[in-house]
């Protein structure tokens, strides 16, 4: 992976372009698979999936979005199937019809948007790494994905092996995710 701040931003902002104008045709979560059988995602607040997410739009395109572990952490977000991330046994949550997702599928996405957190190479050099990105939509609501696993009772991120998902301003003003990342967690060229 390049360590140059601004083909890290572009090469990112880049792919996440790609799924303006689509419309959700479908949602999948890709979790492991716990002993229960039973998802672990379903928080009061928001979904935290212990891997990633799946995409399918109407025109029968497919985007993931994934916690990125190899170089800097953060999301790595792109066109196509997850099924390259896969090392097999995740279990497969089909989460369109549930009450989060329903209300967004079939809607046009009018923008995204990358929300750059503080990444770090093997080196030590801090560079941007995409801590959420924005997905927008027609009435003016937005659906945020984060990396990271947050406490619901706290309100703060413990872990960056999460893809968290967060449904509107307001929980995600809550959580300090998208838009309203703290400050000290926001990227800053040096």
């Amino acid at each position: 992976m390049s360590s140059d701040p601004a083909r890290i931003i572009e090469k990112c902002e880049s792919r996440v372009r790609e799924i303006v104008g689509e419309r959700i045709a479908a949602v999948r979560y890709y979790e492991i698979r716990y002993p229960s059988g039973q998802p672990a995602w379903q928080a009061k607040d928001f979904d935290s999936v212990d891997f990633g997410l799946e995409i399918q739009t109407a025109a029968k395109r497919l985007f993931t979005i994934v916690w990125e572990s190899s170089s800097s952490l953060g999301l790595l977000f792109y066109g196509g199937s997850i099924d390259r991330e896969l090392s097999g046994g995740q279990a497969v949550w089909d989460v369109t019809d549930l009450i989060r997702w329903c209300g967004f599928v079939g809607r046009p996405i009018i923008g995204s948007r990358v929300f750059w957190a503080n990444g770090e190479t093997k080196e030590g050099k801090i560079i941007p790494a995409p801590g959420c990105v924005s997905l927008e939509f027609d009435r003016g609501d937005a659906v945020y994905i984060a990396e990271g696993e947050f406490l619901e009772k706290t309100h703060d991120i413990v872990m960056g092996d999460n893809v968290t998902v967060f449904f509107g301003a307001e929980v995600s003003r809550i959580y300090q995710v998208g838009p309203f990342m703290r400050e000290d967690f926001r990227y800053h060229e040096t």
